[in-house]
């Protein structure tokens, strides 16, 4: 049988925690002002079976948010009503709640049955179905129970557990994660954390981390049932022993996790839904009460195509939080007003954010806003654009562990695995399509009058995008054998570039004088003054003449005749063919110039493994 938890819930003073205490023989309220004032301060918890745990969460007013800290990880609810005082405020809002923590198993205990007559209760359950209609409610079982007599409360027990029974299978995110609601120290052990395990499992002597400061720690002890273990699984009510963890760094909202796997935001991307039962709208810059996990916090809501969201509308939004809160995909939330504390909708976690402009994350609100939970995941890989998600990136974003992951990819062909030298990137097939496109686009726009190619330097910085990625983008073009690599230079296969006329004449103008000049060239300055252009141009000039081969570059300012070097190196080849070592006197009366040139020209010829140096001079190669 899989773990379950069972929340009660209700007004105050209906009989939550006496319910509770006649089922377990526990009595929840544990501090001396709870049992002195007669209801329930903070969230407490007993036990029903071995797999069933059952959360007594408070009813009044001002504790509200202690409630909602109870209710989140809830699989089963029961709705308390007391018979001698019906429906009351508390009933309705902790009834709002359920709902919009999406709780879809439960049923209603109508209690203090001995303080009223069967008419009385014939009407009370009137107002139940008017309450409950078209709700996860509207065809529960309403059981009738008295604490004082014992009327009833074996016909709970045994419902519960059989409704337990039947509940089907927890969405397991394949990750260990436990929202805290309670944190202490015990003589002798340290420092004790308790909460619902959400998530996944782990063991003593495992590794976790802490949020939201995301410091990491190890188990070192685990009790369950008022009893140690070595594990803990999903559903399961906990309390851990955490080592080495000052009690000053952790309180209730703080999130354990297995490392790795989760990211504190303070900026959501959220679906939300109003209740319609209420008078108030949510507008543009409310400042709200964000309940995420175990946590309070509070947060201004921007909206992107609306000015304010209308009771029982829903809607895609983002809420701007004063502080870091560590939340993913799917996760359960409920917005209250500041002032005064009412409930007012729920929804659920989108997507984190990072430093996105409003501009951005308004347009993808607006496109979120219209598709269901499978395609935001494909939105959401599709807009990394050159910048996919790693896998790792991908679980941490979605909130999902490897098994997770791997169905998603199973039973999705669009998305896939591109896995390149150390990287793994979770991409959409469309996604990789527009982005090898727009790469193989940005190489041809170089395409210029003087310059093929782009390097690698301007791709990244036109893209935007993760330098492997792009390494992985530029190497799957090269096998299409739609570019190739020259110095540095990512370029079309099979482009070419010409010059015009006007460039053309000056090129053939540049030629002559330089294979007049021999190895005695000018310089670029003195080039450019002999065609009359500015330098910008003639090195552009004289660029397309060096990919032609008519010229040859030996640094950023020699440039020499093609025909003359290749003659030169005739030359020493038959220097070589008597000689063994070629000094700087020898190369200087075979090339007939100066020193000037010839020590830029001889590195150059070491450059290219034509000669080497060597004590007295080179030798050839």
């Amino acid at each position: 049988m899989r773990n379950t938890i069972v929340g009660l819930a209700g007004h105050i003073d209906h009989g939550k925690t006496s319910i509770i205490k006649s089922l377990t023989g526990t009595q929840t309220e544990r501090y001396s002002e709870e049992l002195e004032r007669g209801l329930t301060i903070d969230i407490g918890f007993a036990f029903l079976s071995d797999n069933i745990a059952v959360i007594d969460v408070p009813g009044h007013e001002k504790f509200i948010k202690n409630m909602l800290t109870g209710s989140f990880g809830v699989d089963f609810a029961v709705l308390v009503i007391a018979a001698d005082d019906g429906i009351m405020p508390q009933t309705k809002e902790h009834f709002d709640i359920l709902k919009l923590l999406n709780i879809q198993n439960g049923l209603i205990v109508l209690n203090k049955i001995d303080l009223v007559d069967e008419e009385w209760i014939d009407l009370l359950i009137e107002d139940i179905n008017e309450l409950t209609k078209g709700s996860f409610l509207e065809e529960s079982k309403i059981i009738k129970t008295s604490t004082v007599n014992n009327n009833g409360i074996k016909e709970l027990n045994d419902e519960i557990k059989l409704a337990c029974q039947n509940l089907p299978l927890q969405s397991d995110r394949g990750f260990f994660r436990m929202p805290v609601d309670r944190a202490f120290t015990i003589k002798g052990y340290g420092t004790v954390a308790t909460g619902t395990v959400v998530s996944g499992n782990i063991s003593i002597g495992d590794a976790i981390d802490l949020w939201p400061n995301n410091k990491q720690y190890k188990i070192r002890g685990i009790h369950t049932q008022n009893k140690p273990v070595d594990t803990i699984s999903a559903g399961s009510r906990a309390a851990i022993n955490i080592g080495n963890l000052d009690i000053k760094s952790i309180d209730r909202g703080c999130q354990i996790s297995s490392p790795g796997f989760l990211e504190s935001y303070k900026k959501l991307i959220v679906r939300c839904k109003l209740l319609d039962n209420i008078k108030k709208t949510l507008k543009q810059n409310q400042r709200v009460r964000f309940h995420i996990g175990t946590r309070e916090l509070f947060g201004r809501v921007s909206l992107a195509d609306i000015k304010e969201l209308m009771p029982g509308e829903e809607s895609v939004l983002l809420i701007k939080l004063e502080s870091k809160v560590v939340a993913t995909m799917g996760d359960k939330f409920i917005i209250r007003t500041f002032s005064p504390l009412t409930t007012i909708g729920g929804g659920v976690v989108i997507d984190g954010v990072v430093d996105e402009k409003w501009k951005i994350i308004k347009t993808k609100i607006s496109h979120l806003d219209s598709l269901d939970e499978d395609n935001v995941k494909k939105y959401i890989l599709e807009t990394q654009s050159f910048k996919p998600l790693t896998y790792k990136q991908s679980k941490i974003r979605f909130g999902l562990g490897d098994p997770q992951i791997k169905k998603i990819i199973e039973s999705d062909k669009d998305i896939k695995i591109i896995k390149y030298k150390s990287k793994e990137w979770l991409v959409l097939e469309q996604q990789l399509n527009l982005c090898k496109e727009e790469l193989f686009k940005i190489i041809k726009t170089s395409e210029s009058k003087y310059d093929l190619g782009f390097s690698k330097t301007l791709i990244l910085q036109k893209t935007d995008g993760d330098d492997s990625f792009i390494d992985y983008l530029l190497d799957n073009l090269k096998e299409q054998d739609l570019i190739y690599k020259r110095d540095e230079k990512w370029i079309i296969k099979g482009a070419e570039i010409t010059l015009d006329d006007d460039d053309t004449l000056l090129a053939d103008r540049l030629l002559v004088k330089l294979d007049e000049e021999g190895l005695n060239t000018s310089s670029l300055e003195e080039l450019s003054i002999f065609i009359n252009c500015n330098e910008v141009r003639t090195r552009k000039i004289l660029s397309i003449m060096e990919k032609n081969n008519q010229i040859l570059r030996i640094n950023d300012t020699l440039f020499f005749s093609a025909k003359k070097i290749k003659k030169l190196k005739e030359r020493l080849c038959e220097f070589f063919s008597l000689n063994e070592v070629l000094s700087m006197k020898d190369f200087k009366e075979i090339a007939k110039t100066t020193r000037k040139y010839a020590v830029p020209l001889l590195e150059y010829f070491d450059k290219v493994k034509f000669t080497f140096r060597v004590e007295d001079g080179r030798k050839l190669f």
